[in-house]
């Protein structure tokens, strides 16, 4: 089960708060959210495009 009480969901969860206010771009949302599904051992594929 995914962990939902890490260093990096807590910096996802608070990043896409950021963006939807306004506060931050959305690569930072979407940085955290990679950083946090490593940290629970998800796998992520790279983006096509770079």
């Amino acid at each position: 089960m995914a962990r939902q009480d890490g260093h990096y969901h807590v910096a996802a969860r608070k990043a896409c708060l950021g963006v939807l206010e306004d506060l931050k771009e959305p690569h930072y949302a979407r940085a955290a959210f990679v950083n946090a599904a490593i940290e629970a051992d998800i796998l992520v594929e790279r983006d096509r495009e770079g």
